[in-house]
């Protein structure tokens, strides 16, 4: 029989079964009809590892076949066992599957869709949106932006990587539920790996220390509320660059079509026992190992984990109500335009900087003691700046039409119009959450209701760093704001641009509530982490409350959103996690 070809079939050969060689113990093969035995070697530690058999020479042979699954192929009632059972394989699922199989632990990930997306796969993320709209535009579907298949939303997302800073973590009180059990210098050592894991070239996010960035101070954009910081875009797609060190490796098995249905908890137990499947075809299998790990993102987690609820009614980990409560997006506008005069030297904070195998670009925080004196949360001001071409007449102003981020290298030349884009995190809102409805998808699991609630913080922490931005810019003499029209609500749209004599935004003209906000696609803290389960569903070690076994990786965890996107923070968790486990598994 010729090997199976390594690292592109979705499938083993159908003859592949799997067997337990954690002893020498003789083990049956079948082969056309007939039984042979074969005795397996013991290896240096107990694992389960698939088999396939040929006849070379008239003998049987067993060999190691690549680590790769279709749940499609398992007979109904089949058991997986391992160390270690990763649901989900995103960014957080790949990243703790590897860590943990290159420290000599045995994994199972198991992938609810395959190496490409199909409409059953995406049908099981229909469900409802109440509250704010997911869009501008109308009430997005919970199928937007959420990718069923191997690498997650890691095969579409922009590749824009940032830490949270320290007051992200800090408790903030003025924001009611704040504060992270753990701190940002807990953080930092997988901060580090986690950029040597993605691939960027600095593994510090301090712009002044990066040579391709250097600039004089004090800078032309300096401003009491703002404060610089960075981030690095490179967009890693997990789902490709790290398939081969998944399914070649001797320690984590990949399965594919394999979405969880339930964790199945003993009455009386602290422990999950098993945890069921079901493929497309409708197969039913189990999973069993001494950890279970829950990473399929911030919606899907919390949903498994309230649909759970054969032995405690409320779901696992939900003694106090806490599974799928929180829910938060970054919420952002395209705020205004910038036209640029002056020198180009003038203008060097504006630059992004191909660095290689990332590109750098400077960003701008509202500053803590900005967010404390007004009771704001966090923001963060992102400037890309672009050449002058196909451009309209606004207000005496010459503004291009932007349909996405523009990206430049060196300074920007005068005669630029620069887009500023402002973000803010979400205060944490028990009010804004995950739910169950009475509708089942296709294997039978409870569809979600989505409830996202947005408060006034947001617009108005938008609002605070907008305005600091513009009149920095106004300051210098050289450049005109113009508010982008478009994302006001059409009842204020009309009433012009709102600048003053200096062309900085009339900041008495522009009410909070007039921005129009656009979700960031990042859903956090559904199921929270926090030192106590009366506020969270989660503890320091993301280990759930109450459950011995069980423990959540993904941004689901988060204990505040923060202003830096996700993915960083997400990987940097996963490999603390990593540690934690391998910890318990190899003392």
């Amino acid at each position: 029989m010729d090997a199976p070809h390594r690292g592109m079939v979705d499938r083993c050969a159908p003859s592949m079964r799997t067997f337990d060689v954690s002893s020498p113990t003789i083990h049956a093969l079948p082969r056309d009809g007939r039984w042979f035995r074969w005795r397996a070697p013991a290896p240096a530690a107990p694992f389960r590892t698939p088999l396939v058999y040929g006849s070379e020479h008239g003998r049987t042979t067993a060999r190691l076949c690549p680590m790769l699954i279709d749940a499609n192929d398992l007979a109904p009632g089949h058991e997986l066992t391992s160390q270690v059972c990763i649901i989900g394989a995103g960014a957080a699922g790949i990243v703790a599957a590897r860590y943990l199989a290159e420290r000599a632990i045995d994994v199972v990930l198991l992938e609810g869709g395959g190496f490409e997306p199909t409409p059953e796969s995406v049908d099981l993320y229909r469900g409802s949106v109440s509250g704010a709209p997911l869009a501008v535009n109308g009430p997005a579907d919970l199928t937007a932006n959420r990718l069923r298949y191997f690498g997650g939303s890691t095969n579409h997302w922009g590749g824009f990587c940032a830490p949270l800073g320290p007051n992200d973590f800090a408790e903030r009180p003025w924001l009611g539920i704040s504060g992270w059990p753990i701190d940002d210098e807990m953080l930092a050592p997988y901060y580090v790996r986690a950029t040597e894991i993605v691939g960027l070239p600095h593994t510090t996010f301090d712009p002044m220390s990066w040579p391709e960035m250097s600039t004089s101070s004090p800078r032309p954009l300096d401003h009491p509320d703002l404060v610089w910081s960075a981030g690095q875009v490179r967009p890693r797609r997990f789902g490709t660059e790290d398939r081969a060190s998944i399914v070649d490796s001797a320690r984590a098995t990949l399965v594919l079509h394999a979405s969880a249905t339930r964790l199945d908890l003993a009455p009386g137990s602290d422990r999950i026992e098993s945890v069921e499947f079901a493929s497309p075809a409708g197969t039913r299998f189990r999973a069993v190992a001494p950890i279970v790990v829950l990473a399929m993102g911030g919606i899907e987690n919390a949903r498994l984990l309230l649909a759970s609820n054969q032995v405690a009614t409320n779901g696992i980990g939900n003694e106090y109500d806490q599974v799928g409560r929180y829910f938060c997006d970054h919420v952002s506008t395209l705020g205004a335009f910038v036209a640029l005069g002056g020198t180009p030297a003038a203008w060097a904070e504006l630059q992004s900087v191909n660095a290689g195998s990332a590109i750098l670009q400077r960003t701008l925080r509202l500053s803590s003691s900005a967010q404390e004196a007004d009771g704001l949360p966090g923001a963060g001001v992102v400037l890309f700046a672009e050449p002058l071409t196909t451009a309209r007449q606004v207000d005496g102003l010459r503004l291009r039409d932007v349909d996405g981020w523009m990206q430049i290298t060196g300074s920007p030349p005068v005669g630029t119009i620069a887009s500023i884009l402002v973000a803010a995190e979400q205060p944490l809102d028990a009010g804004s959450r995950v739910t169950l409805t009475r509708e089942r998808d296709a294997l039978g699991v409870p569809r979600v209701d989505l409830h996202w609630r947005q408060s006034p913080l947001e617009r108005r922490a938008i609002r605070r760093a907008l305005f600091a931005i513009a009149a920095a810019f106004g300051a210098t003499g050289h450049a005109r704001v113009q508010l982008a029209l478009g994302t006001l609500k059409p009842a204020h749209a009309e009433s012009g641009s709102k600048l003053r004599a200096d062309y900085t935004i009339d900041t008495a003209a522009v009410d909070a509530d007039e921005f129009l906000l656009e979700p960031g696609n990042h859903h956090m803290c559904t199921t929270r982490m926090s030192a106590s389960p009366r506020t969270g569903v989660v503890d320091a070690d993301c280990r759930v409350h109450g459950i011995a076994n069980l423990y959540v990786a993904g941004s689901s965890v988060f204990a505040t959103g923060g202003i830096a996107p996700p993915t960083l923070t997400i990987i940097a968790l996963a490999l603390r996690l990593g540690d934690h486990v391998s910890g318990i598994l190899r003392p």
